[in-house]
């Protein structure tokens, strides 16, 4: 459907055994491990393939394991003082979650003002609905919403279905697509290469610094070499940024 940026969430056993086998078989993904709650949670998907790690929240344990181990990091901000830490240790980009219980598009808007260097991808209530209202936002740079690969899709191995919601995802955002899938459901309902896609839109191709044509790869190696992002990683780096 256009996406190729994948998130497994640490939230099974199956986990890591699909990161592995989805860096192994699908060599023109960028999968990453989310759901990421301690420092001990990086050296094993970092081993088994992930080229990212993303957080529901963070710690000062998280940030700086991830500027010594040098695997992109996308932290969770949800008030005024985490996006400021966020920000003390270098970081420009976080995920705002949980997104609508924790302001929404309102606190966005009002983060924007004490903090106009700071951009943000929200999830937690994103719903194809609401999407274009998050991404319209000047300081939104994505957005994450589980729509795209419902349970029951996903039970009777509906790919197209699957498939179809993701290129309408791609084409409703208007502009260029960032997306990851995350492991929701236990391995004794799926097999562990079964995951839950969810949309990132990049609002603006100005703001990615490159979209064109392979949408997500281009905005995601863009982002890696961004010194605004994560000042420790080199220009020349070839880390992923999410």
């Amino acid at each position: 459907g256009g996406l190729s940026v994948l998130e497994i969430t640490l939230r099974s056993n199956a986990a890591l055994e699909a990161i592995k086998r989805i860096a192994a078989e699908v060599p023109d993904a960028v999968v990453g491990a989310g759901n990421v709650l301690n420092p001990a949670q990086f050296a094993s998907p970092q081993k088994a393939g992930a080229r990212f790690v993303i957080s529901p929240g963070a710690t000062e344990s998280l940030y700086f394991t991830a500027k010594d181990t040098g695997l992109p990091y996308l932290p969770a901000v949800a008030t005024a003082s985490d996006i400021m830490r966020a920000m003390e240790l270098g970081f420009s980009r976080a995920k705002f979650f949980p997104a609508e219980s924790s302001g929404g598009i309102a606190a966005l808007k009002a983060f924007g003002g004490p903090f106009p260097e700071m951009k943000f991808c929200p999830t937690g209530g994103i719903t194809e609905v609401n999407l274009r209202s998050y991404t319209s936002l000047p300081n939104v740079f994505a957005a994450g919403g589980s729509w795209l690969a419902p349970k029951d899709l996903l039970q009777t191995g509906d790919w197209a279905g699957i498939t179809a919601l993701a290129k309408k995802a791609v084409f409703t955002s208007g502009e260029c697509a960032i997306a990851y899938a995350t492991l929701r459901h236990s391995a004794s309902s799926f097999p562990p290469s079964t995951v839950t896609v969810i949309n990132l839109v990049a609002p603006s191709p100005s703001r990615t610094i490159a979209c064109a044509n392979s949408m997500a790869t281009s905005v995601v190696w863009s982002m890696a070499q961004d010194s605004q992002w994560r000042p420790w990683i080199s220009l020349s780096s070839t880390a992923v940024h999410l």
